[in-house]
């Protein structure tokens, strides 16, 4: 103890100009920072936007290892990673905030957010507009799809469903049809038995055309039960009360027309016929059911006998 007080005595009694100097550092060795580093010092203390950065860095790691996950390398942490880029997304702006669709009928809102892989809130980073609009327009029920990105965080998307128009019977099968003649298979049979029956190869892409033509003839098109397709070229229409009118290739409004004169003129439609023929323009041919035949020669052999 005696020595460690001595020794602060000295050292207490000593001026300033007694007391040791820091050796000076040689010239060459004399420390100036890099245009780089004090760049960075101004970067880290000078009033940097610390959330900004952090989010900016935490949206890179984690879009990077969702890559990763996408590409099989981490399968087990792909849940953590996307709702970690969903977060890092969010952020700095990049998720699907604004998300509006239009054109629906019969889909809804989340049908459509499903096929184009989009979820309210997540990010929209790596979107594909034109992949998810192809996949819109893969669906068999999408006639049409556009779709419209607006940074940071809008999606437009608007749509054009096809509607039920007819019920197609092709080999046994039947299948809801639009105007086009495209099978909607999202929409059940028997949801819509009361659409018009068409039937036969070449009848689905034809029906809008006779459906048309039957518009003016209303009391005849309420009697058809089903329209078949012959050969691809004409039609035979089949009545609820048996009747079948079979319809020529060209000039079909025609044919109509004849028919529904029989009808007015001598309650066709109430008569025991079997088929009206009106493939030819020229001549109108009837014929009977087998009992109303059968009756009819009956009636012809009486006659004869007289």
């Amino acid at each position: 103890m005696r020595q460690v007080s001595e020794y602060w005595q000295r050292i207490a009694g000593r001026s300033d100009e007694d007391q040791p100097r820091p050796k000076a550092r040689p010239a060459g060795l004399n420390y100036h920072p890099s245009r780089f580093v004090r760049a960075w010092r101004g970067f880290v203390w000078a009033g940097t936007n610390w959330p900004a950065t952090v989010a900016t860095l935490l949206f890179l790691v984690s879009a990077m290892t969702y890559a990763a996950v996408l590409g099989g390398q981490f399968a087990y942490v792909k849940d953590a990673a996307v709702r970690l880029t969903n977060g890092a997304a969010g952020a700095i702006g990049l998720s699907a905030l604004n998300v509006s669709v239009t054109g629906l009928n019969r889909a809804t809102r989340e049908d459509i957010l499903a096929i184009v892989g989009v979820e309210e809130g997540g990010s929209i980073v790596e979107f594909d507009a034109r992949g998810a609009r192809q996949r819109l327009e893969g669906k068999d029920w999408i006639a049409s799809a556009s779709i419209l990105r607006q940074f940071p965080n809008t999606l437009h998307i608007e749509i054009v469903e096809r509607e039920p128009f007819a019920l197609w019977q092709y080999k046994g099968e039947f299948s809801v049809i639009d105007r086009a003649g495209v099978r909607l298979s999202r929409f059940a049979v028997r949801d819509h038995l009361d659409l018009p029956i068409v039937v036969g190869r070449g009848a689905e892409t034809q029906a809008l055309g006779l459906v048309n033509q039957l518009e003016a003839w209303t009391d005849i098109r309420s009697q058809i039960r089903a329209a078949v397709r012959v050969a691809e070229r004409r039609w035979n229409l089949y009545f609820s009360n048996g009747i079948k009118v079979l319809l020529p290739e060209g000039d079909v409004d025609q044919a109509l027309e004849q028919l529904d004169r029989l009808r007015r003129e001598q309650d066709l439609m109430n008569r025991a016929v079997e088929i009206v023929d009106l493939r030819s323009p020229e001549r109108t041919v009837l014929r009977l059911s087998d009992d109303a035949a059968k009756a009819r020669k009956v009636e012809l052999a009486k006659v004869s006998k007289r």
